[in-house]
């Protein structure tokens, strides 16, 4: 169970995405910049749902349960730091409170690691485009997290911005292409496509704001090879989502992203019996402060 809660933590971070009205005057185009005003700080919910089911190829049972849940609440706080002269944000996230809780055969068990990061903090640098430059701090995170490379895999809360004007219907692509290593030596190599799509202007909580649609394709493979012992995944998947983006503010004011993976995956021998996994995953995130 373990090693799938990681391999869950890869998919759910690498990942990573209130009443509407109408604004009148909306611009006929925008350039979309994360330029946040030094010393801001903004408070997020995020959750994170997963169920997951499991069976034998050929439809055959194994020895773990069908199906489980994944919860995870985490609270956090944004705080902007410093911008310099070339827009690049420094900024801290701090994790005021973080829950973990898996229901599997009716009985719910809660994990410790997820309560260790209240009050942990990264400190990251961002383009104004909304790419991560930097980020330090893993040092101070449970042992868990650090099988992962965060620079690469920490869930970016602000979109991905084009270096152009854009308007209603205009659409544009994000390429990522990773390669992750846990701690056992074990590699995966991640190729994920978000294309977005900017769909209207609303005004949400008093903040004037760009709707972003957003979807996603996703695969990931590594591990030892079919013929060796270990780990062994492979994993693809889809997902689509809504984050409405205050652009005068530059921060996101929330977002609901959904996905649909399928995996393959081995713990041990060739022999051993390889099981198929299917998820569905419900992100959500909302501004709190």
């Amino acid at each position: 169970m373990k090693k799938a809660l990681k391999i869950l933590y890869i998919l759910a971070f690498g990942l990573l995405i209130s009443g509407a009205n109408f604004v009148p005057n909306v611009p006929k185009s925008i350039k979309l910049e994360y330029v946040p005003k030094k010393g801001s700080s903004t408070k997020y919910l995020m959750v994170m749902t997963a169920v997951t089911k499991m069976e034998g190829l050929g439809g055959e049972s194994v020895s773990m349960p069908l199906e489980s849940i994944t919860k995870i609440n985490s609270i956090f706080t944004q705080n902007i730091n410093d911008v310099d002269s070339e827009g690049n944000v420094d900024m801290s996230v701090i994790y005021n409170d973080v829950s973990l809780e898996i229901e599997q055969g009716g009985e719910k068990t809660s994990i410790p690691l997820g309560n260790r990061l209240g009050g942990k903090a990264l400190h990251l640098k961002l383009s104004k485009e909304g790419k991560v430059l930097d980020i330090k701090g893993l040092e101070d995170l449970p042992g868990n997290f650090k099988d992962f490379d965060l620079q690469k895999l920490y869930p970016q809360v602000n979109p991905y911005f084009p270096d152009k004007e854009i308007k209603i219907g205009d659409t544009w692509t994000q390429d990522i292409k990773e390669n992750t290593t846990l701690t056992e030596g074990v590699t995966f190599e991640q190729e994920t496509r978000i294309d977005y799509e900017l769909k209207e202007f609303k005004e949400i909580k008093g903040y004037k704001c760009v709707v972003i649609e957003i979807k996603l394709k996703t695969k990931i493979k590594g591990g030892a090879k079919k013929t060796e012992a270990g780990l062994w995944i492979e994993t693809s998947g889809t997902g689509t989502g809504i984050m409405n983006y205050a652009y005068k503010a530059s921060k996101s004011i929330d977002s609901k992203l959904t996905m649909n993976l399928s995996s393959r995956m081995r713990l041990g021998t060739p022999e051993d019996q390889t099981t198929k996994t299917n998820q569905q995953i419900e992100i959500t995130m909302e501004m709190i402060r």
